[in-house]
């Protein structure tokens, strides 16, 4: 457990990455520390959690578990919070780009979806998916061998792959973005009606449930990244110590995608139904107080 506890992995590109986006709040916000701040350095840890924590590590080498995990923090999670930390009080310029991007999604609310359920199918097809890990091993696709964000685990076979993931992460975040942004933007005037939120959840989870569950009862070695060579000796440990095999490896991912996945979707749409049926409650019981004193 010490070895693996020592595999926290710091690179430039990731601490590029969370300084670019302390940066964006900097330059949004008029360098002022504003309200819900706490939202966006939530979101920024969560987001360092998931790049330079031991999850990476076993995630690229080792488990696919671990590496839904990441998926799963990173676009469900990290990228909401990111959302809701934007400063309440932008700077004029900041808010005239904020208030464009708002209109946008509210007229093409179907590309933030496709953007989010998408993108995670994208990575996983098989292919793709192997194709931006970092292991040396022979597939039907070739030899295939990339390096993750610059870590020393391998040889690159090529400037595609080695960009294919560098792009993953951000990618999620980004698309985490486009899928918040029409139910949780920063004004609240643009975004969906709560229930067609709600509609845009749901389907949301059907989707990543079905991903889910095809990951889950599908044949094992449907990803043949962690076939390759022990990098740093952590095979006994996960095979024997904690018996997670291939099969069980495999399951938990797509247990991750189709249950705590689905979950997330189905809380914001169960708080976005709540909401609007508190609101048509107070508005009913307005209109009858008004009747009440005009009788």
């Amino acid at each position: 457990m010490n070895q693996l506890l020592s595999l926290w992995t710091i690179n430039w590109l990731d601490l590029l990455g969370l300084a670019s986006f302390g940066l964006l709040y900097g330059i949004i916000s008029g360098w002022k520390w504003q309200p819900g701040a706490g939202f966006y350095v939530a979101g920024l840890l969560l987001v360092g959690l998931a790049q330079l924590s031991p999850l990476h590590t076993l995630g690229v080498h080792y488990l696919l578990s671990a590496h839904m995990a990441e998926h799963v923090l990173l676009l469900l999670v990290a990228a909401p919070l990111l959302i809701l930390g934007l400063p309440q009080h932008p700077t004029s310029k900041a808010e005239r780009i904020m208030i464009r991007v708002s209109a946008f999604f509210r007229v093409w609310s179907w590309l933030g979806w496709l953007a989010g359920v998408g993108l995670m199918w994208f990575w996983h097809i098989p292919a793709v998916y192997d194709a931006t890990m970092a292991h040396d091993f022979s597939t039907t696709y070739g030899d295939i061998a990339a390096i993750p964000l610059c870590q020393t685990a391998g040889t690159s076979a090529g400037s595609l792959a080695n960009l294919a993931h560098v792009l993953h992460p951000v990618s999620l975040i980004l698309a985490g973005f486009c899928f918040v942004w029409p139910i949780l933007g920063p004004f609240g005037q643009q975004r969906l009606h709560p229930l067609t939120g709600v509609v845009y959840l749901f389907t949301a989870c059907a989707a990543c449930s079905l991903l889910g569950m095809l990951i889950t009862f599908a044949p094992v070695g449907l990803y043949q990244t962690y076939e390759g060579a022990d990098y740093y000796g952590l095979v006994r440990l996960i095979r024997h110590n904690w018996g997670i095999d291939a099969v069980t490896d495999q399951q938990i991912a797509g247990l991750l995608m189709w249950v705590p996945g689905c979950l997330v979707y189905l809380t914001g749409a169960m708080y976005l139904l709540f909401g609007w049926l508190t609101t048509e409650q107070k508005h009913t019981d307005h209109i009858q107080l008004l009747l009440t004193k005009n009788l």
